[in-house]
């Protein structure tokens, strides 16, 4: 391998200028002193050495920080521009196809480096891949974070479970929304018939309803209970709905518990809907069932009205006949 010394030195200066350092002042000079053969070109093995002059990232001799468009680097590589356009930082994969181009985050656990990274590719799926270190459940809330400035945890995925909280790092669903939600449309839930077995009808629905117990209620602050303090629920509003204990009692297909700790209950209002419309039914029927009953009352009364005005009549027919035969 030949190269051209100015070439080298020229290399050997930028590399200099952008932060890479010499380990030591007189190790400076050395290299600044390192000759080449016939003063025209260099050969591979002094190429090298001259190369090594300069500390690399990884080495413990290394004295100082990359800077790029910075002369005062404040972390180990940093990137700037002072351009209106603003700084970008491009990593590029140029094979044809299976490309993939990222960066990886080493972090050492227990003796064992492990590796999450951030990844981008065209030509496989999903395309755009955001990956954790290792999925571990003892870690508890441990995954990937969408964090504010300050520190709080606006969105979270648990790499183990693939849970995802929003307000909260400790989801107990496989979507849990700590705060209040919307949206236009209505949430839709699985329910063709081919995906079902063991269907039976509900019995006794009305029954069920008298049952249950609607309540009004205000959400209790945080320092007032004992569990859910992270929750963010509407204290300053007045509530209508269900408690779950008592749900459990009479539809406990309606009733959910978290898996933590506190194993805070809920209620799935949406599974009460068919009940509803049982008991509707079920009161349809009563109400058709006395309709029929009433109409029958109404014409056997109608019968015996009409009787008794045919003999009243008949009675008054009678006292006139016995008055004119006096």
């Amino acid at each position: 391998m030949r190269a051209n010394p100015t070439s080298i030195q020229a290399l050997f200066l930028a590399l200099l200028s952008i932060g890479l350092s010499i380990p030591t002042t007189s190790a400076r000079a050395a290299c600044a002193e390192i000759p080449f053969a016939n003063n025209t070109t260099a050969e591979a093995d002094q190429l090298n050495n001259y190369l090594e002059c300069l500390a690399p990232l990884n080495s413990p001799n290394f004295t100082g920080d990359v800077g790029i468009g910075t002369t005062a680097p404040v972390s180990l590589l940093h990137l700037a521009d002072t351009s209106t356009a603003g700084g970008e930082l491009t990593i590029e994969s140029d094979y044809a196809t299976s490309a993939r181009a990222g960066i990886n985050f080493n972090t050492p656990y227990q003796g064992t480096m492990h590796t999450g990274s951030i990844t981008s590719s065209f030509y496989s799926t999903p395309g755009m891949v955001l990956t954790a270190p290792r999925d571990l459940a003892s870690l508890g809330t441990y995954g990937i974070a969408f964090n504010s400035n300050s520190g709080a945890t606006r969105m979270f995925i648990d790499s183990n479970y693939g849970r995802v909280g929003i307000g909260t790092m400790t989801p107990s669903y496989t979507l849990y929304v700590n705060g209040t939600s919307g949206g236009t449309n209505e949430w839709t839930s699985t329910s063709d018939a081919r995906l079902k077995k063991n269907i039976l009808p509900i019995k006794g629905a009305l029954t069920i309803v008298e049952n249950l117990q609607g309540v009004r209620f205000q959400w209790r602050s945080a320092n007032e209970r004992r569990v859910g303090k992270a929750l963010k629920l509407s204290t300053g509003t007045k509530q209508i709905g269900f408690i779950a204990q008592s749900v459990r009692k009479v539809v406990p297909e309606a009733v959910t518990v978290s898996n933590d700790p506190d194993a805070i209950m809920g209620v799935q209002e949406a599974k009460l809907t068919p009940i509803l419309v049982e008991a509707v039914k079920q009161l349809a029927a009563i109400n058709k069932a006395q309709s029929l009953k009433i109409s029958q009352l109404e014409r056997r009364l109608s019968v015996v009205e009409r009787k008794d005005r045919v003999r009243t009549a008949d009675d008054g027919q009678g006292t006139a006949l016995l008055s004119r035969q006096r």
